[in-house]
């Protein structure tokens, strides 16, 4: 009898065990593992640049507002706010249940500055200061269009007057008001970005200038907090248990591992190792295990690019020629574009809680017109004082077939004043060349990781980081700079297609195709998505069922 009672015990201890871990396995307090290309030199949300920085400012800290997985934008540290009628002032209401972690390192550092007892509260206060030190010339932040909407922003980012005079104060330890200098109601979305989030500034200055360069530097407001760093191997966050919605964070740990070899992250994400992985369509397609799901994001244009600072095509006469001597029927749509682009601004971008595209509708640009091609290139010979020119097209291997037979309409259609060689390149090296300058036209790939379709046309423009066509032209900075100052949603697009239209009409690129990236995720895991226009993981809803 006690022998059989024995056997009954052992068997409910096995059902229970196996139960507790597979029937009703939730997939949650897992270990999640994902790949980042290099390692971060800053944890500072404030001036992250690199992948790996704008992931941790995504799931580390957390503004007064972001974006949820339908691109809604929702209450974050903030629990609600007014806009007041005039549509310059915002006012927002700290969340009480808001908390900072401070892990046992960091709080030896603020110990050293400061003897007196640390308010775990998120305040307006911080705010305040993040805002503050974002602007300040001395933080050497980059600058997104849309924040120099609030008051005095300009001004103090060029020095001209103190960080003290920007337009964000704390009326109280939880009221903080941002005042702007024209009404936009697109705004709220400026503050889903690392440049918004909080900065506790006594604990900056306990850092004495160390802020963010490892973890004992940093403290955390989100649903994760940094718990460890091997420098060139991995990054650790932790399920923050402080975070005012704790129970809704899934994974214990969240593990970015720095592999920069994309046959090993595809071979690890296959095998299991990585539990998700970001892919352009190339790796798509290497995927052998049917078992792994993806997430599509339409962040990416081929388009011919033009040298906007070369010898033949600083002419605008010469680049309109060519771009209507393209007929891109004799290009078939090659396995990784997805079909013929709509415009220059991929179909990922939004403006504030809406798709770009959506609101702008088709860019118009330049058409294949063969007999005003001739024409138009005969006037760019005679402006550039030359009878012939030699120009040279980089393009990817697989397209050299295809791009041959376009290459021999634009013979056709413009005559033998002009030779033209094809230079068939890997994507790499074609954008080492661009880099260089080192090209008259390319056809490439031209992606984004910003989410606001004014802030990806503002990186062109003359005072832009993304200056691959050498494009200067005062009419396409202004058109970027109205957009960045519209008032609503409907103009604000509207003004971007005029900056868009401005680069088309005049020649400087020339889109053909749409391309898509992925989010792949393992089997069994769920939960993931992608923010900052298909670029950055949030995993606080990340789960494995093993």
């Amino acid at each position: 009898m006690k022998k059989t009672a024995a056997i009954l015990v052992a068997l409910c201890l096995v059902i229970t065990s196996f139960s507790s871990c597979t029937l009703f396995d939730k997939g949650t307090g897992k270990n999640l593992f994902y790949p980042v290309y290099s390692d971060t030199s800053s944890f500072d949300p404030q001036i992250a640049s690199d992948e790996a920085s704008r992931i941790i400012a995504e799931n580390c800290f957390e503004g007064l507002v972001k974006y949820d997985r339908d691109g809604v934008i929702v209450p974050g540290a903030a629990k609600s706010w007014e806009i007041s009628s005039d549509g310059l002032v915002y006012t927002f209401h700290i969340d009480p249940q808001a908390k900072w972690h401070i892990g046992e390192k960091a709080f030896e550092v603020l110990k050293k500055y400061s003897s007196g007892e640390f308010n775990s509260s998120v305040l307006a206060e911080d705010f305040v200061f993040g805002m503050r030190r974002y602007f300040d010339p001395e933080t050497n932040a980059g600058a997104d269009s849309r924040l120099y909407l609030v008051e005095n922003a300009s001004e103090v980012a060029t020095g001209s007057k103190t960080p003290s005079e920007l337009g964000v104060t704390a009326v109280d330890t939880l009221t903080l008001q941002i005042k702007l200098e024209s009404p936009c109601d697109t705004f709220l979305s400026a503050l889903t970005t690392g440049a918004t989030m909080p900065c506790r500034e006594e604990f900056f200055l306990a850092t004495k200038g160390r802020y963010g360069l490892s973890t004992e530097y940093i403290i955390c407001n989100g649903a994760f907090y940094l718990s460890d760093h091997s420098d060139g191997t991995y990054i650790q966050m932790s399920k923050n248990n402080d975070y005012k919605n704790a129970d809704s964070v899934m994974p214990a740990n969240v593990y970015l591992y720095v592999n920069s070899s994309e046959e090993s992250r595809i071979n690890k994400l296959e095998t299991g190792v990585y539990d998700a992985c970001p892919l352009n369509v190339e790796g798509k397609m290497q995927i052998k295990e049917k078992k792994i799901s993806y997430i599509s994001y339409l962040n990416s244009i081929w388009a011919f690019c033009f040298n906007c600072s070369g010898e033949v095509f600083s002419s605008s006469e010469m680049r309109g020629a060519v771009c209507r001597s393209i007929d891109v029927a004799k290009l078939d749509i090659p396995d990784y574009a997805v079909g013929y682009a709509d415009g220059f601004v991929p179909d990922v971008c939004m403006v504030g809680d809406k798709t770009y595209r959506s609101l702008a509708g088709t860019a118009s640009g330049l058409k294949f017109e063969p007999e005003m091609s001739r024409e138009m290139f005969e006037q760019g010979l005679k402006k550039l004082g030359r009878t012939s020119v030699e120009i040279t097209l980089l393009c990817p291997t697989d397209l050299d077939d295809g791009m041959r037979k376009l290459v021999q309409d634009w013979q056709k259609n413009l005559g033998m004043s002009i030779t033209i060689k094809i230079e068939p390149l890997s994507v790499e090296e074609i954008n080492a060349r661009i880099a260089n300058d080192d090209f008259d036209v390319a056809f490439t790939c031209t992606n984004t990781d910003f989410e606001s379709a004014a802030d990806y046309l503002a990186s062109f423009t003359q005072s832009g980081n993304y200056r691959i066509f050498n494009y200067t032209s005062l009419n396409f900075d202004d058109a970027v700079k109205e957009a960045s100052y519209a008032y609503n949603a409907s103009d604000m697009a509207q003004k971007c297609k005029i900056a868009e239209e401005n680069i088309l009409q005049n020649g400087v690129a020339y889109p053909v195709f749409d391309e898509e990236a992925y989010l792949a995720l393992a089997e069994n895991v769920s939960g993931i998505y992608l923010t900052r226009a298909g670029t950055v993981p949030v995993f606080a809803g990340g789960k494995r069922v093993d």
